[in-house]
C-alpha cells in the first residue's frame, strides 16, 4: 500500500544495511537498487547492470496488527532461485527483528560467505523494542534518503526522528540520524547557527553514549567533527565505522570526501573507485567525488568522463553539465561547451545554481546586456549556494561597466556593499561574504578595503586547514586583487593557485574577463604560457 512506501523501504533498507555488515559480500547500496524497484527488466541485465551475480528480490505487505515477506535469493547468471522463504509475523519489533536478521544470515549462509562472530551479533542486535519508534525511525529515514540535499526533507525527516526519540528516548540510531540531519542543516547553509551545531553535537554524543559499538553512530561523530573542520579526527570516525559496516558506501565515500578536505588524492580517488563498486548507479558520486576531484587535480579528461557518466544516469543533474562545461575552459580554453550547456537549461529552472551558471557564461562571454536581462529576472537579490553568497547587483554593476556606464555601474556596487556589509557582520569569518564583499570594494575604487577583505578572507581558509576550498578561495583572492589594481598582489595569488591545486590553468586565465586589469603584464603572459594544459 502507498501508504506504508516507507515501512517497505525502511525494512528494505534494514536488511541491506545488516548484509553490508558482512565482509565477506559485497552488498550494493540502495541508491542504485532503487531504481529497478519497478523494473521489468530480467534479473540478468539487472545483475549486470549493478556488477553483481545475486539478487534479493522481496515484496512486504503489512495489514493491521500482521505482516508478511516474501523474499527470493536469484542466481541472475544461473537463472533460478537459490533460496526462498515467506514470513507470515504478527507486527512486532521483536518478529521484525528476527526477520530481517534471519535473511541476511541466510543469505549469507546460502552465498558460504565467512561471517565472523562479531558480525553474526551485529546481524541480530535490537536497535530498539519500541514499534512505533521503528515506524517514525523509518518514516524519517525514507525523507533523509531523498536526492537533492532539499531543506523540506531535511526538515521532515528531523521531526520524525525527533518524534522517534520521544518514543524511545534510548533509540541510538534515530540519535545518530537526527544528529546528522542538524549537520546538514549547517553544512547546506539552511541553518548555519551555532545553535545547530550544539544540536548535532549533543545527539552525536547521546547516541554513542547509548550505543559505543554502533557504527552509525560514529558516523555521526565523523560527521559532527568534519562541519567543525577537523577533517583528521572525522577520518578517524570514519574509519571505525567502515569496520563495522564494511560495504557501507556512504562510509567509504564520506572517506574519499575527507581525505579530500586533507589534500590526499590518491586516497580520494581510491575512495571514489570503491564507491562506485558499492554504488555504481548513484549521479551524485560521479559528479562530485569524481569530477570535482580529478577537475581539482587537473585531470581533466577523467573530470569531464566521470561528468559524463553522471549525466548518463541523471540526465537532469544540470549541475554536472555546467560543471563539464566549465572543465573545457580550463581544460581547452573554450567556452562551446559550457554555452552548450546553459542553453540545453529548461527556462523554468531558477535554483541559484542555474542561475549563477548562467550568469558566469554571460560574464566570460563579456555581454553586459545577458548579464542585465538575468540579473532582472532573478528571483532573490542574493545569490546563495554552499560555495557563494553573490547580490545580483554585483554582476549588475560588472554589465553596466562593460557597456561604459559608470555612473548605473557605481550604484550597483553600492547596492551590492550594503547587502554585504550587513551580511558580514552576522558572519564575520564566511569567505564567500568576505570575498563578495572585496568585488564591491574594488568596483568601488576603495583598494585598500578590497585586499582587507581578501587577507580575511585566506585567514579564515588558513584557519580551517581545507586543502579543498582554498585554492578556490585564493583564485577568487586574485581576482579581487586584480579588479582592485593591485597588480603585484594579484600575481602573487595567481601564482599559487597556479601551482597548487586547483582546475584554473593558464587557459583560465586567457578568457578569465576578472583578471583584464592584469593583462598585458610580461609576468602575467608568462604564468600563461606556463600553465597552459598539453592536451
Amino acid at each position: 500500500e502507498e501508504a506504508d512506501a516507507h515501512f517497505t523501504d525502511g525494512i528494505h533498507d534494514e536488511i541491506l544495511t545488516r548484509l553490508s555488515q558482512i565482509q565477506d559480500l559485497r552488498v550494493i547500496s540502495r541508491q542504485s537498487v532503487m531504481q529497478f524497484r519497478e523494473s521489468a527488466a530480467p534479473a540478468g541485465e539487472i545483475a549486470e547492470a549493478l556488477g553483481v551475480r545475486y539478487l534479493i528480490e522481496g515484496g512486504l505487505l503489512r495489514a493491521g496488527d500482521s505482516v508478511r515477506l516474501n523474499v527470493q535469493l536469484v542466481d541472475a547468471h544461473l537463472d533460478e532461485t537459490a533460496w526462498a522463504a515467506s514470513y507470515d509475523r504478527d507486527l512486532s519489533m521483536a518478529n521484525l527483528l528476527a526477520i530481517q536478521a534471519e535473511v541476511a544470515t541466510t543469505i549469507a549462509d546460502t552465498l558460504q560467505a565467512t561471517v565472523t562472530p562479531a558480525e553474526r551479533a551485529a546481524l541480530t542486535r535490537p536497535e530498539t523494542e519500541n514499534l512505533e519508534a521503528y515506524d517514525f525511525y523509518l518514516q524519517g529515514r525514507s525523507y533523509f534518503l531523498r536526492p537533492g540535499y532539499q531543506r523540506d526533507d531535511f526538515e521532515a525527516a528531523a521531526e520524525l526522528f525527533a518524534r522517534s526519540i520521544e518514543e524511545d528516548p534510548d533509540f541510538a540510531l534515530a540519535h545518530a540520524s537526527l544528529s546528522r540531519v542538524h549537520g546538514l542543516m549547517y553544512w547546506e547553509r539552511f541553518d548555519p547557527t551555532e545553535a545547530r551545531l550544539e544540536e548535532q553535537r549533543r545527539e552525536a554524543e547521546t547516541a554513542l553514549a547509548l550505543q559505543p559499538d554502533l557504527p552509525q553512530a560514529h558516523v555521526a561523530i565523523g560527521w559532527m567533527h568534519y562541519v567543525q573542520g577537523d577533517f583528521r579526527q572525522a577520518l578517524e570516525e570514519y574509519s571505525t565505522a567502515l569496520a563495522g559496516i564494511p560495504n557501507d558506501a556512504e562510509v567509504v565515500a564520506n572517506i574519499g570526501y575527507t581525505h579530500r578536505r586533507l589534500g590526499n588524492w590518491p586516497e580520494v580517488y581510491a575512495a571514489f573507485l570503491r564507491a562506485t563498486e558499492l554504488n555504481p548507479r548513484d549521479a551524485n558520486l560521479f559528479y562530485d567525488l569524481g569530477g570535482h576531484s580529478y577537475g581539482s587535480t587537473r585531470r581533466y579528461a577523467e573530470a569531464a568522463a566521470a561528468y559524463e557518466s553522471a549525466l548518463e544516469l541523471a540526465p537532469d543533474l544540470y549541475d554536472a553539465a555546467l560543471a563539464r562545461g566549465t572543465t573545457f575552459i580550463h581544460w581547452q580554453g573554450q567556452l562551446d561547451s559550457l554555452r552548450a550547456a546553459v542553453a540545453a537549461l529548461p527556462e523554468t529552472l531558477q535554483s541559484p545554481e542555474i542561475l549563477l551558471g548562467r550568469l558566469e557564461l554571460a560574464l566570460w562571454e563579456r555581454d553586459g546586456e545577458a548579464l542585465l536581462r538575468l540579473v532582472d529576472a532573478a528571483p532573490s537579490p542574493v545569490l546563495t549556494t554552499q560555495v557563494a553568497y553573490v547580490p545580483t547587483a554585483l554582476y549588475a554593476a560588472w554589465a553596466h561597466r562593460m557597456l561604459g556606464e559608470p555612473d548605473q555601474a557605481a550604484a550597483e556596487f553600492d547596492v551590492a556593499r550594503r547587502i554585504l556589509e550587513a551580511a558580514v557582520e552576522d558572519r564575520p569569518t564566511d569567505e564567500r561574504i568576505l570575498l563578495a564583499l572585496g568585488f564591491t570594494y574594488a568596483g568601488l575604487e576603495r583598494p585598500d578595503d578590497a585586499e582587507r577583505m581578501v587577507s580575511r578572507a585566506i585567514q579564515s581558509w588558513q584557519l580551517a586547514r581545507d586543502a579543498l576550498s582554498g585554492l578556490q578561495t585564493v583564485e577568487d583572492a586574485a581576482r579581487v586583487l586584480a579588479q582592485a589594481g593591485l597588480v603585484d598582489q594579484s600575481l602573487y595569488q595567481l601564482e599559487r593557485v597556479l601551482e597548487g591545486v586547483s582546475p584554473v590553468s593558464g587557459n583560465t586565465l586567457a578568457l578569465d574577463p576578472l583578471l583584464d586589469p592584469v593583462r598585458g603584464d610580461p609576468r602575467f603572459e608568462a604564468l600563461m604560457e606556463a600553465h597552459a594544459p598539453s592536451s
